[in-house]
């Protein structure tokens, strides 16, 4: 019986001490994760607006030579 209390103890202090450390990195990669996809939706709203930049633009002098 003490030996079932014993493992019954570490793996209570097991799970106590997992826990925490778990849903610390679930919040870690929660973040990552969303920073990731702000990133990705900044970089396509920068890459449309040098895109639109360079297509709106009014024509150069040097295409007037060509």
């Amino acid at each position: 019986m003490a030996v079932l209390a014993f493992f019954a103890a570490v793996f209570f202090a097991a799970v106590l001490f997992a826990a925490p450390a778990f849903f610390a990195a679930v919040l870690v990669f929660e973040e990552l994760a969303a920073r990731f996809r702000a990133g990705a939706f900044f970089a396509a709203a920068f890459r449309a607006e040098a895109f639109f930049a360079v297509a709106m633009a009014p024509p150069h002098r040097s295409d007037a030579a060509v």
